[in-house]
């Protein structure tokens, strides 16, 4: 009994297995890969990580799915009593949806063009040591809607194999963002025309 069960344990295991072996198998050899997953370092507007998935929705264009990584870590020590210590930490993550066109040229190549919309959002921790502000004060967390934008990207791979390629693309964007102080509302409107990805990875199955 305590065979069977395992066995059946084993079937359970091994069918999806084999199902998703064959769906690879099958999507490689036909030569009509339909996901790409795709990673990339980005400079110098967003000093960021992106990844990307695509899904082929006619011969040579891709519905994309994107999701942008970056923020950064500061500590301040004051060389002087006029200032005190402080921290910022500051995470941001942007979602894009887009579209993109895949063109082979001379078959180890490939052009990569299309446009895409953004919407940004972040978090922002602030602590300043600074003994005559107010407990309250001195350590703040604020979550942000940072933007919407719309991109472009246009971009050259060489196909290392039928379904890897490795390249760079150029990633002009507009964004506009607001921003709110004791003070001040703050509206921006912002062009990066050199954003690049300077390396990017793409998968095809």
């Amino acid at each position: 009994m305590k065979k069977c069960a395992l066995l059946l344990i084993c079937i359970s295991f091994l069918l999806p297995a084999k199902s998703f072996s064959n769906y690879l198998g099958d999507s490689i050899r036909g030569g009509e890969a339909k996901h790409e997953l795709s990673i990339s370092y980005d400079l110098p507007a967003t000093n960021s990580i992106s990844m990307n998935y695509a899904r082929r929705i006619s011969e040579k264009n891709w519905l994309k799915f994107g999701l942008n990584l970056g923020g950064y870590y500061e500590s301040n020590q004051p060389q002087t009593q006029m200032y005190y210590p402080n921290t910022e930490l500051n995470f941001e993550t942007t979602f894009l949806l887009g579209l993109e066109n895949h063109k082979t040229i001379k078959s180890n190549f490939e052009f990569i063009s299309g446009f895409n919309v953004r919407l940004a959002t972040g978090f922002n921790y602030n602590k300043v040591e600074n003994p005559s502000l107010p407990i309250s004060m001195r350590n703040t967390s604020t979550f942000y809607f940072n933007g919407l934008g719309v991109g472009a990207t246009f971009g050259l791979f060489y196909k290392v194999s039928d379904n890897f390629s490795v390249g760079s693309s150029l990633n002009p964007l507009i964004m506009y963002t607001t921003s709110q102080s004791p003070s001040y509302e703050t509206k921006l409107l912002s062009m990066y025309l050199s954003n690049v990805s300077v390396v990017c990875l793409r998968y095809k199955l």
